[in-house]
């Protein structure tokens, strides 16, 4: 009888097997979320989440067209094999986002974009593609010099040719309270770090995003009406308010609730460095009172309106709510301050959404002016004779 030296060997009957796990093999696709234009002489591919570009061989582009996966390591080299250096190039198309690994964060967004969207390659290219976008705090001494290199500035005046047709008499002074607010309006950055009262906050909240009427429609169901127009009666724009310095309210964030006007806590706590620094306003930012970050629920808008187009209304109601925003706070006599230069997926981490469905759109500040800011109406004198202007 010969012995059996085999390593491996028949278990006894009853024992228990132990089988090592099998590891599981990576898989990549090609991304759903690529445009291509021309730069120059150059073909680009941009993948629009990741806002990469990278410059694309005719060769590649045969490729993509008929590589969408899923593969393996090895078939993803064996595709790109006959553009040579696949090793090489593998890795790199992986970074760029030409190739996304199944089950990545990437894959996450572009499988969540392709479900939530029905707005096509335009919408989703522009907002995606402009969210990456990084700021930097304004230096008055680097910057206005380099302002000042530039030829100069385009005129804001546009005149065409024909018949003028004067207008009757006109003057900015006024008896008329809403025509004083219109012009009392101006921009203010700088707050007296100084608390405003809840009185006024809620004030602020309910004329710019509350409801003054709930209505129903066979078909639109419920919709709400408010001091701002929107889009097809949609409003798609929910509000946040980071909350620093109100009286009788403790600071943290806030979603402010249009069904139950009222306000619920998302995170408590002083979040003014982190606001700060999702704002990308330096110093302006600075003593505000609260900081109000708008987002949309792009499926309200795209429930009415499943064409691309309908982003630019997404847009504007956005900025309705804003000229809204800033001239109830200037009745109210506090400092409004708008913006949308911002770091987005920093506001997304900071309110707790997910940048797909819920994404950031406008942001908004309030405080009490400071005696200092320059642009305060009282310190600009009386308003331009449109007369006068020349």
């Amino acid at each position: 009888m010969v012995e059996n030296n085999d390593t491996e060997k028949s278990a006894p009957a009853g024992a228990e097997v132990l089988t090592m796990p099998r590891k599981k093999v990576a898989l990549y696709r090609r991304s759903s979320a690529l445009i291509g234009h021309w730069a120059g002489s150059d073909f680009i591919i941009e993948n629009y989440v990741l806002a990469s570009h990278t410059p694309a061989p005719p060769q590649l582009v045969s490729l993509l067209l008929s590589a969408a996966g899923p593969f393996s390591m090895s078939g993803l080299l064996k595709a790109l094999a006959p553009l040579g250096y696949a090793r090489v190039l593998a890795p790199f198309l992986i970074k760029q986002g030409i190739f996304v690994k199944i089950g990545s964060r990437l894959d996450r967004k572009e499988k969540a974009i392709d479900a939530h969207w029905t707005w096509d390659s335009p919408a989703r290219h522009f907002y995606f593609s402009t969210s990456t976008t990084r700021f930097r705090t304004y230096d008055p001494v680097t910057d206005d010099a380099e302002w000042a290199g530039r030829e100069d500035p385009p005129s804001p005046f546009r005149d065409r040719k024909g018949p003028s047709v004067p207008l009757p008499p006109f003057s900015y002074e006024t008896t008329d309270r809403l025509f004083q607010v219109l012009a009392a309006r101006r921009t203010l950055r700088c707050c007296a770090a100084k608390e405003i009262t809840l009185e006024d906050f809620s004030r602020v909240l309910r004329w710019t995003w509350g409801a003054t009427h709930v209505m129903k429609h066979p078909i639109m169901r419920q919709y709400v009406l408010k001091t701002s127009p929107s889009g097809g009666s949609r409003h798609p724009t929910e509000v946040y308010a980071a909350v620093m310095r109100v009286r009788g309210l403790a600071p943290g964030i806030y979603h402010y609730s249009v069904r139950s006007d009222a306000l619920t806590l998302i995170k408590e706590g002083f979040f003014e460095d982190e606001v700060i620094r999702a704002g990308c306003q330096g110093n302006f930012l600075h003593g505000t009172s609260a900081v109000f970050f708008m987002t949309s629920i792009v499926e309200r808008s795209m429930w009415k309106y499943p064409v691309s187009h309908a982003l630019r209304v997404l847009l504007l109601d956005a900025g309705h709510l804003g000229q809204t925003f800033h001239l109830v706070c200037t009745a109210l006599g506090l400092a409004p301050f708008s913006f949308a230069a911002t770091d987005t997926a920093g506001i997304e981490k900071l309110l707790a959404i997910d940048g797909v469905r819920e994404i950031p759109i406008y942001t908004c500040a309030v405080g009490v002016p400071a005696d200092s800011d320059g642009a305060r109406a009282d310190g600009l004198g009386s308003a331009v004779d449109p007369m006068a202007v020349h």
